[in-house]
């Protein structure tokens, strides 16, 4: 397509079987006609070129290894084993394929097409289940193939040579009109010169020039009349130009739409009796995760149930159909080479001191808030997953076997499967209230994990009697650890939270500034139960050693602190229709030479 077709040009002598003629000198009879020496070994060297060239096999292939050539002189044999068993890591995968295949006595090369671009070459292996089938190499390489005899391509490539075959005639029109205009230009300005040169002759009934007139107008007319050729030529090419651009983005889509990129596999194996074997090879290929998620339901007698899923995702370009499906916990990707430390420098600079303070807020309470508690009950070995799936340690990382075959299309859904179900007895059951966030009492449950396998962090889908309660979070929980789940606000716990704030009046002997904060909580159990509770309030943190923050003496007493992050837990069991009010009373001391004002002008 878009190739000229070169038409013999009228000048060139016509082809003739005569002999060419002779030339002059002496030469031995019967040799061939005269050629200097270098122009023979040119052509010799293209001989021999032309010929290696010739020998070789044609390839598509434009992936980074060629295809290979067979040594062996028997063609390679089709081999489609179908996927059987896929482990999924969290960044990739591995696919292990088998088949049972003939094999002839000798050297056999199976080929596999219609593989994954995904796949990594470096990964694979091959194998067989009997000694009398022996792999001696496995190799691959990409594909990339163009669908053809659509009928749509062929009539935009028609298209487009007709809208090439009219750009050639314009580019000739146009060319033909610079041409006129060159003799033109050339003709005029030698008239012009020769009817200078002649001005003086007298000419009897003339007056000097008009007998050139007539000359003149007509190099006028020739030249209006290419420079008009000229420029429709032009216009009608560049129309052509911009009509021949929409053609072809049609046709590249359309061709794009059936172009494909695989990647073949060749395996070369050496049977020794000739007998059929069970031949299997697998690889690492990207496009696939796992992680994981949880439903927890409360049920009625108190007990939590855990529905512990694994949700796979994959965009590797194979889909995955009736296979055994594998989840593991290892990483792959941080490689099985050994780490090394490398040296740490410390340097010091001068910088000013700071001056003024700065108050920042924390938007969550940590997790080391809710650690304590019961202690973690010993999961032994209790690898028990409700008949869901198997376990397998391997090594620090664990392997979930699904028993039941999987459907796994490669697409951008997840593929959730259970691994487990099991119900646990709370080890504990409280209510947490943090006012400053929300004035709210949440129900919240520290259940023992006597799995012998960690329940990985996840989210957590949370239901109890009244239905679906809302989305919370677990963190890595190991075999014998407790995790707490949140199951969502109780409204029979009522909160009220108030906040006072006042700078503090000093006198003449007192130096610094005071911010003083008030904060006053009611929590009412408006149930017929006793309800055990927790309630978390927060003081300011000063890193700066002249400004200084004091809990004071009429803050309510009972409560747990936690040095680092400035958050006072208080525990407390409420009794059934009763209120509890917390209050915390902290102030803050300021240096007078510091910029600023903690609650604002």
């Amino acid at each position: 397509m878009n190739q000229q077709r070169i038409q013999p040009s009228s000048q060139a002598a016509p082809y003739s079987h005569s002999r060419p003629p002779r030339r002059t000198g002496s030469r031995r009879p019967g040799a061939a006609p005269f050629a200097p020496a270098r122009t023979r070994i040119a052509l010799a060297c293209a001989g021999v070129l032309l010929g290696v060239f010739a020998s070789a096999p044609y390839s598509r292939v434009t992936g980074e290894a060629a295809a290979p050539v067979s040594i062996d002189a028997t063609p390679a044999t089709a081999f489609a084993p179908k996927i059987q068993t896929v482990t999924v890591y969290p960044d990739r995968a591995m696919i292990t394929r088998s088949a049972q295949v003939k094999l002839k006595r000798g050297r056999n090369t199976l080929r596999f097409t219609g593989g994954s671009v995904s796949l990594q070459a470096q990964s694979l292996r091959a194998y067989s289940d009997t000694n009398d089938c022996v792999v001696q190499g496995i190799t691959s390489h990409l594909e990339r193939t163009t669908a053809s005899g659509n009928p749509a391509v062929r009539k935009l490539e028609a298209e487009l040579q007709a809208l090439e075959n009219r750009q050639d005639a314009e580019r000739k029109r146009a060319e033909r009109a610079r041409q006129d205009l060159n003799g033109i230009e050339r003709y005029a300005t030698f008239l012009a010169a020769f009817i200078s040169e002649n001005s003086t002759v007298a000419n009897a009934g003339a007056k000097p020039g008009e007998q050139w007139q007539g000359a003149l107008d007509f190099l006028d007319q020739r030249r209006g009349a290419s420079r008009k050729s000229l420029q429709a030529a032009e216009e009608t090419m560049q129309a052509i130009k911009d009509e021949t651009g929409i053609v072809q983005a049609r046709l590249n889509k359309i061709q794009s739409a059936g172009r494909r990129s695989s990647r073949t596999v060749e395996i070369v194996v050496q049977s020794l009796t000739g007998k059929a074997a069970q031949l299997s090879f697998s690889y690492v290929i990207k496009g696939a995760s796992w992680n994981v998620s949880y439903g927890m339901y409360l049920e009625p007698d108190g007990r939590v149930t855990t529905e512990y899923y694994g949700n796979v995702y994959q965009e590797t370009g194979e889909d995955w159909r009736n296979v055994r499906l594998q989840l593991s916990t290892a990483t792959p990707s941080r490689g099985a080479s050994r780490p090394s430390i490398a040296p740490v420098y410390v340097a010091a600079y001068e910088t000013e001191t700071r001056e003024g303070f700065l108050q920042t807020e924390r938007k969550a309470m940590p997790a080391s808030a809710d650690t304590d508690g019961a202690p973690g009950t010993s999961g032994g070995e209790n690898t028990n997953t409700g008949g869901f799936a198997g376990v397998e340690a391997n090594g620090e990382s664990l392997v979930f076997q699904i028993p039941q075959k999987v459907d796994a299309p490669s697409s951008q859904r997840r593929q959730r499967v259970t691994i487990a179900r099991f119900s646990e007895q709370p080890a504990q059951r409280f209510y947490r209230i943090v006012p400053a966030l929300q004035q709210r009492a949440h129900l919240a449950l520290r259940v023992p994990n006597k799995r012998g396998y960690p329940l990985l962090a996840g989210p957590v889908d949370a239901f109890r009697d009244s239905g679906y309660t809302g989305r919370s979070e677990i963190d890595y929980t190991p075999a014998g650890s407790p995790f707490l789940v949140g199951f969502g606000v109780d409204r029979s716990m009522s909160v009220e939270r108030s906040l006072k704030r006042y700078r503090e009046s000093t006198g003449t002997l007192s130096s610094g500034r005071y911010y003083h904060t008030i904060v006053t909580i009611e929590v009412r159990n408006r149930s017929d139960e006793k309800r055990k509770t927790t309630v978390s309030e927060r003081v300011p943190v000063s890193d700066v050693e002249e400004v200084q923050v004091a809990v004071q003496n009429d803050t309510t007493g009972g409560y747990d602190r936690q040095d680092d992050s400035g958050i006072l837990t208080w525990s407390f069991d409420l009794p059934p229709r009763t209120t509890k009010q917390i209050k915390l009373h902290y102030r803050v001391r300021v240096p007078d030479n510091y910029p600023g004002d903690l609650y604002g002008k």
